[in-house]
């Protein structure tokens, strides 16, 4: 490959056409026919321009407008030769394909790639537009006295790396300037009592002025996490509805996706989650001045314990003035010129980049004058000192453009405008494609990093994969500030702070531009406009035919909070767009793509992410440039083309699906061609008479990150062991799954896992539905040092267990449908395991087979559907929760005094009668038992704070002298499915707060005492068609803001008729729907 490699686009845009100012006289014929002699040309004058462009790079910030044309009409010609340049490469490369692989088939299939007199003339036609153009930039270059040598000679910071720096500098326990007063404000108000209900504390001030650090710090701080059981943290973007705040709240609670459900249901779920703890929620960047929209958003929020609170960050002060139950508002201000200078202090000289002295001190001080408050511009500038090593004459250079640009009166800070004017170039253009991100947008580090290599930004390094080299990079200027993370989820997301997206707009005004629909921007040069964001709310539909009048267009973004209507994509879009490197149409009801898509020979990346997409066009398969399919998430799709193993720069094919959720899809052959894969997140086995990939194919790709290997039960031993799994260590979470009532012979299945051996810097294992006896003996040996969480489900021929109790590090074990299983084997050793769940084993008999069991720190069990269990012995004194479900011969657990949350399902009568012994309960559930139950059994439990009861048939009378009083710190009431219930009482359960009450079909009166209890918040009553109202007394008390009414017509009459103007003091109120 040789000069082909070294033909790979450069990190610099304008550096790429470096060749074409010295070489300006070739002739037509040797254009029309050396096509390789033409492109080597090109690639061996390049670096004879590019300390010219750097210098033109570097006067950007100068305000010259003869300047600033020349370098936009510079760009332009470097975009349009690097498309030349990478035409003129994939001719070459292809040409070589097919010369290796002469066949017909090949050559049929790459005719949109073949170079004849057409396409040579359309070449030659180009390369004499681009020659005019450089000519008169030339004459630019000698008009404005840019001398090659002057950007070698200036100094360019930010060239050493600093990536071992990152953790450290993003320790914002260490970052308190000026905050300490605020800070314990805010600690102190979440710590506080107070009588209103959801109390809200608001974080409001300028950009980058540092409010979503004190919100971090707030949330980290060591009382407010103990205060706290719950504490979740969600980033909204400027856009962004109810039902997506709702869902992302609820995401980030169950750490499960809910995308299809409605905002009725969501809310429903969220409240149940709520109910149950007191939590806080940190709202960043909240927008929405609508009142409607904080209310309709804290209704479910209201039924969190007592004590739960909400915290929101806002740049409008009017946010937080329409925000209900604000109870402190914090202005956040510019911190003062003394704390500026320590917080930029502390950034130049981390680590010993120089010292300290009178001068430095002198200047420092100035520039941070300059930064007008902001922490953000503060940090950003002390990063960007610290590369000038203390050097007196940068400080002042970096000094003196600040004033330069406060001249400007530019609503970007210039301190910000500075530290992006010294970053490397390679990072410059890094930072500039984050224009496509809408304001608060999270993303993830990989998107990015493909994107940036899509766009040839990365530059091949011969020590590590591009990958690799994108992430040093994004560490940098994350490093920088020009990042931030994002604590809105528990796998790491990005965002770019709300000024260097501003900042990112503003430097790449002429080349990005994002549309709305319905409001599409004017005054904009279409021929020079290069990347496309779409933004898109719910029921919005993007005007993609408008698209096809900027034909010079790389990167075509959709962006979206919610899944939107867009169906198709118009076939003549691509036929304009012959630019394309990025199509990321993710997130949409796209259910195909068409076969035009096939004519965009620099196309890159595919994203289709959250689609339902069912197949691709064949035409994907010339896509010779094709880097990244993303294809997560896409439950509908069914096939790949057949030719995907023509796509050999293919680096990461995502198909990727949520592991419960696995649907096998068939691998065409040729796999093992694709030698750059790095990603295949699913792989569909089949025998090799079907004529698809086999697990041989695997051999030579060396995968990271995820795999599942589906349909186990095709695969051979002989084919498993050649596909090397041993050796692909930076496979990190491994599923090995055989279908449902597979017909493999156990014999050769116990061979076949066997030959799976994975390697031992694994960190999750999943297997399902194996049918063999025994598991291998790999699966529990010591060697497997980072395997962190393990699931074995549904091998019901397995009759013993591996010695998972060896594995040093395991976290999370789960056993599930094991039907022959008949003990849990020695329960010896164990040191890490935190989560331990059983499920679905008719025949476990025996918890342990000796009579010591080692699980020093399991805090939580989960057993269910086990009903010949009759004891689990040596359980931890520190085991916090247990769940019991269909285990009838489960009578007792005995050394829990610690437990705190019990939950019991269809449980032996003696187990229930053992509960009262638990002295340290504070949630206890107990549903469907078939027979009576004596609330006296609970009357001992006086730390208990919630209590669910339903499904006891028998359950007749509560009354006032049944011990139910005795519940003083009761706090949560549910009273469900109890069928004979006919008297109820809640007398004396003065800490009450919610209370619900569901299909009770016998219950004809309200309980006794509801509406004497002033604590009482929340109320629910479903389902109780024969229940009655007696206005002799108080229904409701004062106290109750959130009421909730279905199927209970007496009660719901009166709400609208005797109680109306009771019920209209009530804040939120539904019923009867």
């Amino acid at each position: 490959m040789g000069w082909l490699q070294q033909l790979k686009p450069l990190s610099d845009v304008p550096d790429k056409i470096g060749g074409f100012l010295f070489n300006l006289a070739w002739s037509k014929g040797t254009r029309l026919w050396n096509v390789e002699e033409e492109a080597e040309k090109l690639r061996r004058t390049e670096k004879r321009i590019r300390a010219l462009l750097r210098d033109a790079e570097e006067r950007r910030y100068i305000d010259d407008e003869s300047v600033k044309l020349w370098l936009l009409e510079l760009k332009s010609v470097a975009y349009d030769a690097e498309t030349l340049l990478d035409r003129l490469t994939t001719f070459t490369a292809v040409a070589r394909l097919e010369s290796a692989e002469p066949s017909r088939k090949r050559k049929r299939s790459w005719l949109n790639l073949q170079l004849g007199p057409r396409q040579r003339w359309g070449l030659d036609a180009k390369i004499t537009e681009i020659n005019e153009r450089l000519d008169e930039i030339a004459r630019g270059r000698k008009r404005f006295k840019f001398q090659p040598g002057d950007a070698a000679r200036r100094a360019q910071p930010g060239q050493r790396p600093r990536f071992v720096e990152v953790a450290a500098c993003h320790d914002e326990s260490s970052q308190i300037f000026g905050r300490a007063k605020e800070k314990e404000e805010v600690v102190q108000a979440l710590l506080s009592d107070h009588t209103i209900p959801l109390p809200v504390i608001s974080i409001y001030g300028a950009a980058g002025i540092g409010k979503t650090t004190l919100a971090r710090l707030v949330y980290n701080n060591a009382e407010v996490q103990s205060s706290f059981p719950t504490r979740i943290w969600v980033c909204l973007s400027d856009k962004c509805d109810v039902t997506k705040a709702t869902k992302m709240i609820m995401e980030a609670i169950t750490k499960v996706k809910c995308d299809a459900l409605s905002l009725d249901i969501l809310q429903q779920q969220l409240q149940e989650h709520l109910s149950t703890t007191k939590f806080l929620l940190v709202i960043d960047n909240l927008w929405a001045e609508d009142y409607n929209f904080w209310e309709l958003l804290r209704c479910p929020l209201l039924a969190g314990e007592k004590g739960s609170k909400v915290l929101i960050t806002t740049r409008n002060e009017r946010v937080w003035r329409r925000t209900t139950s604000t109870i402190l508002p914090v202005h956040l201000k510019g911190l003062d010129d003394e704390e500026c200078w320590l917080l930029l202090k502390k950034y130049a000289f981390l680590h010993g980049q120089g010292r300290e002295n009178d001068a430095l001190s002198k200047t420092g001080r100035m520039i941070a004058a300059d930064c007008r408050g902001s922490p953000l511009a503060a940090k950003s500038l002390g990063m960007l000192l610290s590369d000038t090593n203390g050097e007196e004459e940068e400080w002042l250079n970096i000094s003196n453009q600040m004033r330069i640009l406060n001249e400007d009166n530019n609503r970007i800070l210039p301190s910000l405008q500075i530290s992006y004017h010294h970053l490397p170039y390679h990072l410059k253009q890094l930072f500039t494609l984050c224009c496509l991100f809408p304001v608060g947008h999270e993303f993830e580090k990989d998107e990015v990093i493909r994107l940036w290599i899509a766009e040839g930004l990365i530059q091949c390094n011969a020590r590590r994969r591009l990958e690799a080299e994108a992430g040093r990079f994004f560490d940098e200027l994350l490093w920088r500030s020009f990042f931030e993370t994002s604590g809105s989820s528990t796998n790491q997301r990005y965002r770019v702070p709300s000024l260097m997206n501003e900042l990112a707009s503003l430097v790449s005004k002429s080349e990005c531009l994002c549309i709305e629909p319905g409001n599409l921007q004017g005054g904009i040069n279409r021929d020079l406009v290069r990347y496309v964001s779409i933004l898109c709310q719910k029921d919005e539909l993007p005007e993609l035919t408008m698209i096809c009048n900027y034909e010079n267009i790389r990167i075509l973004k959709l962006s979206t909070e919610v899944r939107i209507s867009l169906k198709c994509v118009p076939s003549e879009l691509f036929h304009k767009l012959s630019c394309l490197r990025t199509l990321e149409m993710s997130n949409s009801e796209l259910e195909e793509l068409p076969e035009s898509v096939g004519c965009l020979t620099h196309l890159r990346y595919i994203g289709l992410r959250k689609t339902l997409i069912k197949r691709l066009p064949d035409s994907v398969s010339t896509l010779f440039n094709l880097q990244t399919l993303d294809l997560r998430e896409c439950y509908r799709l069914t096939e790949l083309p057949e030719e995907l193993s023509r796509l050999v720069n293919l680096r990461h094919l995502d198909l990727h699906l949520e592991w419960d959720r696995m649907v096998p899809i068939p691998m065409p052959r040729g796999i093992d061609k694709l030698t750059s894969l790095q990603t295949l997140s699913r792989f569909t086995v089949t025998a090799d008479a079907e004529g698809y990939c086999n697990m041989k194919e695997l051999k030579d790709i060396n995968i990271r990150g995820e795999l599942c290997l589906l349909k186990l039960e095709s695969a051979t031993h002989e084919n498993a062991g050649e596909s090397k799994l041993s050796e692909k260590q930076y496979v990190e979470n491994l599923m090995l799954q055989w279908s449902y009532n597979n017909n493999q012979a156990v014999d050769e299945s116990m061979r076949v896992i066997e030959s799976l051996r994975p390697h031992s810097k694994l960190r999750s294992l999943w297997v399902d539905w194996y049918p063999g006896e025994n598991f291998p003996g790999w699966m529990g040996e010591s060697s497997f040092t980072y395997l962190e969480n393990l699931r074995i489900c549904d091998c019901r021929n397995s009759r013993l267990l591996p010695s998972f109790g060896e594995l040093p590090k395991l976290k999370k074990l789960h056993l599930g449908g094991m039907h022959s299983l008949q003990s849990m084997g020695t329960l010896l050793g164990f040191p890490s395991l935190e989560v331990l769940t059983l499920w679905d084993m008719p025949n476990l008999q025996t918890w342990c087979d000796s009579e010591e069991a080692e699980l020093p720190k399991l805090k939580e069990l989960y057993i269910s559907h086990c009903p010949r269990l009759q004891n689990v012995t040596n359980l931890p004194r520190e085991l916090a929760k247990l769940e019991i479900n269909n285990c009838g011969m489960l009578c007792s657990l005995p050394g829990l005094q610690h437990l705190h949350d019990l939950v019991v399902r269809r449980g032996n009568d003696q187990l229930i009668g053992w509960i009262s012994e638990l002295m340290s309960l504070t949630s206890l559930t107990l549903m469907h038992s078939t027979e009576t139950m004596d609330i006296q059994q609970l009357q001992q439990l006086s730390a208990l704070k919630r209590l669910k009861i339903g499904g006891f048939k028998q359950l007749s009378s509560v009354s006032d002298n049944s011990g139910m009083e005795a519940l003083s710190s009761l706090e949560f009431l549910e009273i469900s499915s109890c069928t004979e219930l006919q008297r109820f009482s809640v007398v004396g359960l003065q800490s009450l707060k919610d209370f619900k009450l569901r299909h009770c079909t016998k219950l004809e009166a309200l309980p006794t005492g509801l509406g004497n209890l002033g604590s009482l918040r929340c109320v629910e009553i479903h389902d109780i068609p024969n229940l009655r109202i007696d206005n002799t007394g108080t229904v409701l008390p004062d106290s109750v803001s959130y009421l909730t009414l279905s199927g209970c017509p007496d009660l719901e009459s009166w709400c609208r008729n005797t109680g109306a103007q009771r019920v209209k003091k009530i804040p939120n109120v539904k019923i009867g729907f």
